[in-house]
């Protein structure tokens, strides 16, 4: 294999009927190394673990790291502040959940609104790597078949 070829485990998200390659477009943009993530990325990362259910913060970036393979890093400092304007922007809301032992700890859950989002940037998201990949060289539907080749 070339320095220049990329073979990717496929890791799929499917949401209101898009099956997106996501994680491993991102990965083979970013490198195997742990990585960072931007705002939106995170706002699209958190919608995507809340369609599987209600979740703490910890529970998010933890869902994150290990699909991913710890490839994706999701901090404190973006973590909190994007709950919280997903709460104010009405796309998750939350509660606090009491346990017989521990602290209390917000709980998130995805709304309708915050569904509509996630196809949304999904989406875009889509159209985005098929875009970067044209100038690339790369078929970034590939993946689905054993990974990103670029020879």
């Amino acid at each position: 294999m070339t320095s220049l070829q990329h073979t990717l485990p496929v890791a799929d998200f499917s949401v209101s009927g898009l099956d997106i390659p996501l994680l491993s477009m991102y990965i083979a943009f970013v490198g195997n190394d742990p990585t960072p993530l931007g705002r939106d990325e995170v706002r699209l990362l958190v919608l995507h673990v809340l369609t599987r259910g209600a979740s703490h913060g910890y529970a998010i970036a933890r869902a994150v790291e290990e699909q991913s393979d710890d490839a994706l890093r999701m901090g404190e400092g973006t973590l909190y502040p994007v709950l919280r304007a997903l709460e104010q922007d009405g796309l998750v809301t939350s509660e606090w959940e009491t346990a017989d032992s521990g602290p209390a700890r917000k709980v998130y859950r995805i709304t309708a609104g915050g569904r509509a989002e996630l196809s949304r940037r999904l989406r875009d998201w889509k159209s985005r790597v098929s875009a970067l990949g044209s100038v690339l060289g790369l078929d970034p539907l590939a993946g689905r078949k054993g990974g990103l080749n670029h020879a």
